[in-house]
This record gives C-alpha cells, structure tokens and sequence, in this order.
C-alpha cells in the first residue's frame, strides 16, 4: 500500500496565496512577508501538514561557463566565455563581472597550488600557466520555508531541522528567450508537519542547487549572471492534524 499522503476534498484546509511582488523586504530569491496567521489560521490546532505548489515568471537562466589560463602566478588573470568577463585574483576567487562569488573554479594542470578547485575561501596559489574553467548550472532549485518556528523534518545539509518544502526543475532550455521558469506541481512532494506559525514575518528562499548554495539567480541571453531571479507565485495549503485538536 502506497503511504503518499492524498488529501481528501472534505478535509478543511486553509490556503496562503503568495506572490513575491506582495514581500516587505528582500529580493525574489530571498524574500520576507508579513502573514497575520489570526486572520485565517484557526488557533484550536497545535500541527498542520504543508503542501505547496510553485511556480516562476519566464526568464533565461542560461547555463554559463569560464576559462582562461593564469598568467603571473600571484597577479590577476582574465576570466572569459560565454558573455564573461572580468578579472580573478589569484589565489582568491572574488566576484567578477557575470560570475557569482563562491562559484567553482577549476584549475586544470600542476604547479603551486596544483590541480583541483578553489573556492573564495581557498588560499591556494594557482601557478602561472595554469589553466582553469568554472561553471553554473540553472537545472533545479531548492525551496526553502522559514515560519520561524517548530517543524518536524531533517535537513542533510544543514544537519538540522529544516522547512524545505521542495524542489522545482527548470523547463528545458531550447534556445536564449526569456521563456525558461521553474514550476512545482501540488502534492509533487509529501507535505511538511509544522507547528502553528505565531510569528507574523517569514522568509521564502529559492536556492540553486547547482549553484554552491548560492540563491537562483536569472542571466541574460548570453549567460552573464544577474543579482536576482524572476518574479513568482506560491500557493500553501495547511492541513489540521486532527490528532493535535485542542479542546476549547
């Protein structure tokens, strides 16, 4: 027998419509909102299951790449590709023109600092003559929930108590139009149990999960990495656990 939860027609449940254009603060890749759970939330339950439906306006999310090849080990080198430029330093990568801070840089051969991957955080040498190549994936997104309060899942890479609701995939990407979005069906992964919300400001974050943990951000035509994603709407539908009913 399949344990997916389904929920029934006749089971009361309470919806939250979501648009990232309604937040107080933040950007549409980590965005606050102010939710008066009073307002539609009975207050006679103590756990509601969460489930969630996404979906993101069109952009270009345009997969990107870099190469180059360091020319004086300890001095600057070029970083191009596709729609990319700017300038690395050497042995510390930081944010250049088109590429986000923390992204993957590979170094292709030997010598100080030798082969591998270096990341902000490094303090390796890439030697000169050192050929390197980095990339960014647009594929999938992780969904993130923060009601401020208790839930009941587990999250690996935190290795803590987390609220992800899900992920979404990206439409495949046939040509360079703003046509691409990300979408999440209802019910396309098994509702959250959380505590009743009592805080009234919440944040929703969209994280590239091919990203180093960096937030979804769109490109343009050629690839070249903007400072934000594109608009999108969310639907929550919270679900009484009718075992958690407290009598008034």
């Amino acid at each position: 027998m399949s344990n997916v939860f389904t929920n029934n027609l006749n089971d009361k449940s309470y919806s939250l419509f979501m648009s990232s254009s309604d937040k107080v603060s933040g950007t549409n890749n980590n965005a606050v909102f102010q939710v008066n759970w009073d307002d539609f939330l009975p207050r006679n339950y103590t756990t509601y299951k969460v489930a969630f439906s996404f979906q993101s306006a069109g952009g270009n999310y345009k997969d990107t790449n870099a190469s180059g090849t360091a020319a004086v080990a300890g001095s600057t080198m070029t970083v191009s590709g596709t729609g990319i430029s700017g300038t690395l330093a050497i042995g510390q990568i930081v944010t250049m023109a088109g590429l986000s801070a923390n992204t993957y840089i590979t170094a292709l051969g030997t010598g100080t600092g030798g082969a591998g991957t270096y990341t902000l955080s490094s303090t390796a040498t890439i030697a000169a003559g050192t050929s390197f190549s980095s990339s960014i994936v647009y594929t999938g997104v992780k969904i993130g929930l923060n009601l401020q309060g208790r839930s009941f899942s587990f999250d690996t890479a935190t290795k803590a108590p987390s609220i992800t609701l899900g992920y979404a995939q990206r439409d495949i990407q046939t040509s360079a139009s703003a046509s691409n979005s990300y979408s999440t069906f209802y019910l396309q992964f098994p509702p959250k149990t959380i505590a009743r919300p009592n805080q009234n400001m919440i944040t929703v974050t969209i994280n590239n999960v091919n990203g180093v943990g960096l937030v979804l951000t769109d490109t343009d035509t050629t690839g070249k990495v903007a400072t934000d994603m594109t608009s999108w709407t969310m639907i929550l539908e919270f679900t009484p656990v009718e075992s958690s009913k407290v009598a008034i």
